[in-house]
This record gives C-alpha cells, sequence and structure tokens, in this order.
C-alpha cells in the first residue's frame, strides 16, 4: 500500500487535494485519487491554503501511522510539519489509539508549543493561543518500514 501513497512535496506532486464529497483537504495523494475519509472518488485540486483568511486560526490534522506512537515522535512530526508548511500556525497530531497532542508555532520566536492534549488533567497556561476551527486539511502517515514495530522518532527510518 505505501507505493500508492505519493506525498505532497515530490515533484509533479499536487499539494492538496480537497474531496468533493466530504470536503476534507488530503496533503497525501492515494491513487486512483481515493478519498481515505469517506471511500469516494471525488478529489480535485481545489484548495490552496495561502488563500484561505482564516488560516491563521485554523489546525490542520495529522494521523500517525499504525506503528508509530510517543510524545518524542508527535513533536517531531509537528516541527516537520511547521518547517514544510509556514503558513501553519496549529497542528493536532493523532496516535491510532486515540491520543492526540495540539501545538501552535510562534511566527514571531520560531518556537513550538504544546497547547491541547487528549489527557483531561493536562495543565496549560490560561492565555495560550488556541485555534477557532479545523483547515480541513489533513495527512495520514504511511507505515514506512512495516518490519519496525514501533516507531518513537524519525530517526528510526534512516
Amino acid at each position: 500500500m505505501t507505493a500508492n501513497i505519493k506525498p505532497c512535496n515530490t515533484p509533479n506532486a499536487t499539494p492538496y487535494l480537497r474531496c468533493n464529497h466530504c470536503h476534507y483537504v488530503w496533503a497525501f495523494v492515494i491513487s486512483p485519487n481515493h478519498c481515505p475519509n469517506c471511500c469516494s472518488h471525488h478529489l480535485s485540486n481545489a484548495y490552496d491554503p495561502a488563500k484561505d483568511p482564516n488560516r491563521a486560526t485554523s489546525y490542520d490534522s495529522i494521523f500517525l501511522a499504525d506503528n508509530e506512537w510517543g510524545c518524542g515522535l508527535m513533536e517531531e512530526v509537528a516541527d516537520h510539519w511547521f518547517n514544510h508548511n509556514p503558513d501553519c500556525h496549529f497542528v493536532y497530531i493523532y496516535e491510532h489509539a486515540g491520543w492526540s497532542l495540539m501545538f501552535h508555532h510562534n511566527k514571531m520566536n520560531g518556537k513550538r508549543e504544546c497547547v491541547g492534549s487528549a489527557n483531561d488533567l493536562a495543565q496549560f497556561r490560561s492565555n495560550r493561543p488556541l485555534p477557532t476551527h479545523s483547515s480541513t486539511i489533513h495527512q495520514r502517515r504511511p507505515v514506512q518500514d512495516p518490519d519496525i514495530q514501533e516507531i518513537t522518532t524519525l530517526k528510526q527510518y534512516t
């Protein structure tokens, strides 16, 4: 299945595809234009995040692969996302078991901060920035190396 997934930063790839059926935006293209959310075949090149007037207050969603988990990996994936998507201010990272962390990228000082969690007992500063809505940009990370059972850092791929 990994062979059918084309990352958005490859040459000649469409960066974002919006499903005309469920309106999710995907940063990965699965052949043949198959929406991972609703299983329809109605993807189109209809979304440009740079033209979204609400981009600074929306969050993107990344779903880790089935064999990826851990706070450290989630931080690395958030940093990677912010580095490759400079217009993004917030990203929600989800593990396959339902755990999630939300990160904010402070454009003034370039630092990443955790501003949300699935943990009900997590404590955050009261004046932390929060998004108002989802950007509908989703990325589902594929299982890149099925021989590695537990991925807890991106360095394991090298």
